[in-house]
C-alpha cells in the first residue's frame, strides 16, 4: 500500500511540474512576441 501510495503521488507531483513548465514557458514565449514587435 505504501509503494502505491509512493506512485501516486509521484505521479501527481509529475503532472504538477510539466503543469508548472507549460504555464512558465507559455509566459516566456509571450514576452518574446512582445519583445519583437
Amino acid at each position: 500500500m505504501f509503494f502505491v501510495n509512493c506512485l501516486l503521488f509521484l505521479e501527481k507531483t509529475q503532472k504538477a511540474l510539466l503543469r508548472e513548465v507549460e504555464f512558465m514557458s507559455g509566459k516566456l514565449s509571450i514576452r518574446k512576441k512582445e519583445l519583437e514587435q
